[in-house]
């Protein structure tokens, strides 16, 4: 019984990022945290009192190194929230950027209770239902970009969904298109078609949709590390490789050459204008590489545990510099549109150094399995690693990243259980009063309030 409630409350946190229903969720993303780590704080309790972890056995697991750098991140990345100059700001942070320690913590502990609780056939149910989310976020977009239900729906040139913003709708629906995709080369019935359309269709609102570079970018390297790696090599396999790999290069080169679609249809065209800004090089984002030079300047005053969850914009706001390009134009930035820069200048080096062996590792040993789901999940990464590079990251880009840990933990690991059930001491449901207290005074108090103002303000 308790199993299926899990599920449940799984159930209820992917879903999230479909809400964005004013005045309740707005902004959205604050409005979905404050779900999100409500239901995640009841599965915490409700784990901690009815199962131990049995920590003798993960130990003796051949994969143990990911999960152990990955504890450790998440250890420095608790020293740098005390070492902050702001601990309030940096737990909270921002409700338009829904940041805060206390959100990103909650990301990772998503991707360690997930392993510990879900098992790979749970998590095969659970990223179906996911696939059908991103179905309908990009239908929502879909009509949004043409202007379908313009009385309800918020609509423009480069459209978000639910999102808030195009480019963390291409990063939400990134995974999931080589999740679609992978499931399409490994399923033997009827249904891998189904597979086949929805990786497709992700395409289509990645790069006509949202026309997000970062992700084009992904997609790129993700299917070209897919297909070259891919672990049963056969001659039709190279050869539709080459083919693949010579129609993009030179479909690209070309159009970049003629400019043909300068003729077509806005619809087409103005995407296509957008990826062939990407042979511009450095040119295309000056202002971004001006705020990565400003970041590593700021990185030398505080290299060890960094400014502190969510204060990047303390450390941008002291070495600002005018005299870089573009920063006259764009004199206020709040994050470095880097994953890794991000995680340098507010953790500090020690978290970037143990983020990067957490995930290099966890590629290796998916890589030694040597199966095409774990090969698929490879690519994922590496896609959403490469995007992530040049994007900024929220609510539900985080919530599918570390969902896809947690997966990937639970294939690395095997179908051990590493749980022990027990009926823990009546002591341990005094767990509840703090959880109570989490709830109401920082989720359902401050949600309510919210809805009060947007309700004021309308």
């Amino acid at each position: 019984m308790i199993k299926k409630f899990y599920l449940f409350l799984f159930f209820i946190i992917l879903a999230l990022p479909l809400a964005n229903l004013p005045p309740w969720f707005s902004p959205p993303a604050w409005g979905k945290t404050i779900v999100f780590r409500s239901v995640l704080a009841l599965i915490l309790v409700l784990f901690l009192i009815k199962s131990k972890v049995n920590f003798r056995e993960i130990k003796k697991s051949k994969a143990f190194l990911p999960l152990a750098f990955f504890s450790i991140f998440i250890l420095f990345t608790f020293l740098s929230l005390l070492a902050s100059p702001n601990v309030s700001y940096s737990l909270w942070g921002d409700p338009l950027r829904a940041g805060g320690y206390v959100n990103y913590l909650s990301y990772l502990l998503l991707a360690l209770i997930s392993f510990l609780i879900l098992k790979e056939k749970d998590f095969k149910l659970l990223l179906n239902f996911s696939l059908f989310v991103g179905f309908l976020m990009g239908l929502i977009a879909i009509c949004q970009k043409f202007e379908f239900f313009g009385q309800i729906l918020v609509f423009g040139r480069r459209t978000s969904a639910t999102t808030g913003n195009p480019i963390l709708l291409s990063l939400f629906l990134l995974p999931l298109l080589f999740l679609a995709f992978t499931f399409f080369i490994k399923e033997k019935r009827k249904i891998r078609y189904l597979y086949l359309f929805l990786s497709l269709y992700f395409f289509y609102i990645i790069v006509f949709i949202t026309e997000t570079r970062a992700a084009f970018l992904g997609i790129l390297v993700g299917f070209l590390f897919f297909l070259l790696f891919f672990p049963k090599k056969t001659k039709k396999l190279k050869i539709g490789l080459i083919i693949i790999l010579l129609l993009i290069i030179s479909s690209f080169l070309y159009l970049n050459q003629t400019r043909i679609y300068e003729g077509w249809s806005p619809s087409i065209r103005g995407p296509i204008e957008r990826m062939m800004t990407l042979t511009e090089g450095s040119q295309a984002e000056q202002s971004r590489l001006s705020t990565w030079r400003i970041s590593f300047r700021a990185f030398q005053d505080k290299p060890f545990l960094g400014y502190g969850p969510e204060n990047f914009g303390d450390a941008f706001n002291k070495h600002y510099d005018p005299t870089l390009p573009r920063m006259q134009r764009s004199p206020w930035f709040d994050r470095a549109h880097n994953s890794l820069i991000n995680i340098l200048i507010q953790f500090g080096i020690f978290s970037l150094i143990f983020y990067l062996l957490f995930f290099f590792s966890l590629l290796y040993y998916l890589r030694k399995k040597k199966d095409i789901l774990s090969h698929g999940l490879m690519a994922t990464f590496l896609a959403f690693f490469t995007a992530s590079l040049f994007s900024i990251e929220s609510f539900s880009t985080y919530l599918i990243f570390f969902f896809l840990v947690g997966y990937s933990f639970c294939l690395i690991f095997d179908e051990k259980d590493y749980l022990i059930k027990r009926e823990n001491p009546l002591l341990t449901y005094l767990l509840f009063l703090p959880f109570l207290f989490f709830l109401f005074g920082y989720n359902i108090s401050p949600f309510q309030q919210n809805t009060n103002i947007n309700i004021a303000k309308q």
